[in-house]
């Protein structure tokens, strides 16, 4: 909201957007887009060969 306000949206409208996303079903579709997107991220890291992987313990003892 608050970039909303420095982006000048008017209080009607801002009082509406908050309103929108306070509704339980818009919370759930934005939080699955979100992990949509994360999941589409990690797998083009992983295609990408970018995906950290565990290095094995070498004992040079």
């Amino acid at each position: 909201m608050q970039r909303l306000k420095k982006e000048l949206w008017g209080d009607k409208l801002l009082a509406d957007a908050e309103k929108l996303l306070e509704n339980p079903q818009i919370k759930i579709l934005l939080s699955q887009i979100v992990e949509e997107e994360r999941s589409k991220k990690k797998e083009a890291r992983r295609k990408n060969g970018w995906e950290l992987k565990p290095q094995p313990i070498i004992n040079t003892l």
